[in-house]
């Protein structure tokens, strides 16, 4: 019997928290958004799912983070969130503060090497933006900003369970790119008590992995995927990423797209380790169905 699918509600521009933007300069406080895809219908308390965009911390929005590289397009997070509801899933597209507006880094520091933040990216993108080339304590920053932003958006959805109608045990975490980077090291720098992480081209640095992916009682399921021709940190790194985790014991997919760069769709082709071809969506929610039960 195949799953039911549900109509998609969407709420928009609900306030999760506050961020400080304008550091140091001109500090002023600004509202945190998210929009929440629920399946109408739904006997409760669902399954949920919190997403972050992409766009190497500096540009996207919880509504888009499209890219069209190389005639290849992502799936935007938004897109996912309203798919993963019609499955059933409450989700959450987010908001986060990004770097040209200068966020508060916060006090609960995450990253363990500033030395290991990949740039080449970032320095792509500001060329694109017109801005100067980036300081290191202007990535830090920014990163430092994006995973708080995260952990208080878990903390406002468990926290409004009832009102959304979710479990809050039952809690994934995930993203794109800069989303998926925030997503793991919120998951195990800042523990999070969330069930399940999809990592979509994410990245971890070697010290975060080593210091915070230990294999504890209690640490995430965790899905990644990169394209076969992904950015070079997140490529080169991404098989050495997936063994550390198989090692620590921790149940971890891992998915290579094909023929994909940094930006591929959710109906992008998909190997089963067993045999057989599925699509990167599908294997997502095989994940989540296991993860969070």
């Amino acid at each position: 019997m195949s799953a039911p699918r549900y109509e998609v509600k969407v709420t928009r521009a609900v306030r999760y928290g506050t961020g400080i933007v304008g550091h140091p300069a001109a500090p002023r406080e600004r509202d945190l958004l998210l929009d929440v895809y629920a399946p109408v219908g739904a006997s409760g308390p669902r399954p949920a799912l919190v997403m972050a965009f992409g766009g190497a911390f500096h540009r996207g929005s919880r509504e888009k983070d499209r890219v069209d590289e190389e005639g290849q397009k992502n799936t935007t997070i938004a897109e996912y969130c309203a798919r993963f509801a019609a499955r059933g899933y409450v989700a959450f597209s987010i908001d986060y503060r990004l770097i040209p507006e200068n966020p508060h880094p916060g006090d609960t520091p995450l990253i363990s090497n500033e030395r290991g933040m990949p740039r080449a990216r970032v320095d792509y993108v500001r060329k694109l933006m017109g801005l100067p080339p980036i300081t290191t304590e202007q990535m830090l920053g920014g990163t430092e900003a994006a995973c708080d932003d995260m952990e208080k958006a878990i903390a406002f959805v468990r926290a409004n369970a009832a009102r959304f109608g979710i479990d809050p045990a039952r809690v994934a975490v995930g993203g794109f790119s800069a989303g998926a980077r925030a997503a793991l090291m919120v998951a195990f720098g800042a523990r999070a008590p969330v069930r399940g992480v999809v990592s979509l081209s994410g990245f971890m640095g070697q010290d975060d992995l080593v210091r915070y992916v230990t294999g504890e009682p209690g640490q995430p399921k965790v899905l990644l995927v990169s394209g076969e021709h992904d950015l070079e940190h997140i490529a080169s790194s991404f098989a050495g990423t997936a063994e550390h985790f198989a090692s620590k014991g921790l149940p971890a997919g891992a998915h290579v797209i094909v023929g994909a760069n940094h930006f591929y769709p959710g109906d992008s082709p998909v190997s089963r380790p067993g045999g057989g071809e599925s699509t990167l969506e599908e294997e997502i929610a095989v994940f989540l169905a296991d993860a969070l039960g």
